[in-house]
């Protein structure tokens, strides 16, 4: 295999853009009251809203609070953005506040370094569980799983008794990364052979909790 005919995922998402194609990516956001801002010029899209309604004659009533306006916009959705500016304003802010929707959720993936499985990725792992078939992909999930856990354990006795040798906690890390690959996509086949992936989503966010509670608490239980 050629590793450098294997295109690289860049990462989209950033709070810090630096050139013109990230700001774009990264146009809005959504800030910690649940609002969409924009980031350039730095205000909440609601009031950019206003400033359309005004700027261009629309009809859209300004007397109102934000909530009322995003109602009063969405109604105006459907409306022909070609023949009413009511219709186009609108269609511009759904489309600002669904990108921004869309924007958050990816940077949590990309926040917490999940790979990427692209849809010709997920395509060969069905066929990997037709060609073998569910128990030989188990069997291999389970060893794929026990060589993390050797490069863990190797990792565990180079910063123990070799913290000093910068080469071989180097050589360790390099190890657990190439074996969390092998058994990330192994957890795809799992989940692919299961299903029901929102149960898992779902199971996931009640751990994280259940963590946090205890952290909260000062305690960390361990099942």
């Amino acid at each position: 295999m050629d590793k450098q005919k294997i295109k690289s995922v860049p990462r989209l998402t950033t709070d810090n853009p630096v050139n013109n194609f990230q700001t774009a990516l990264n146009f809005t956001d959504v800030s910690e009251d649940g609002w969409v801002w924009l980031r350039q010029p730095e205000m909440a899209l609601t009031e950019y809203a206003r400033q359309l309604v005004k700027g261009h004659g629309s009809s859209i009533d300004l007397g109102c609070n934000d909530m009322e306006l995003s109602e009063s916009l969405t109604d105006h959705l459907f409306d022909d953005p070609k023949q009413s500016i009511d219709g186009l304003i609108a269609e511009h802010y759904t489309i600002l506040w669904a990108y921004a929707t869309l924007r958050e959720k990816l940077k949590w993936y990309e926040d917490a370094g999940i790979p990427v499985i692209p849809n010709y990725g997920l395509s060969t792992i069905r066929r990997a569980i037709n060609r073998y078939g569910t128990a030989p992909q188990l069997q291999m999930a389970i060893k794929e799983m026990s060589e993390l856990t050797k490069a863990i354990c190797n990792l565990q006795r180079a910063v123990t008794f070799n913290y000093r040798n910068g080469a071989k906690i180097k050589v360790a890390h390099e190890s657990v990364r190439e074996e969390i690959a092998d058994v990330y996509i192994m957890l795809a086949q799992l989940v692919e052979i299961v299903g029901k992936p929102e149960e898992v989503q779902q199971i996931v966010l009640e751990k994280l909790e259940q963590l946090k509670g205890c952290l909260d608490d000062g305690e960390v239980r361990s099942e």
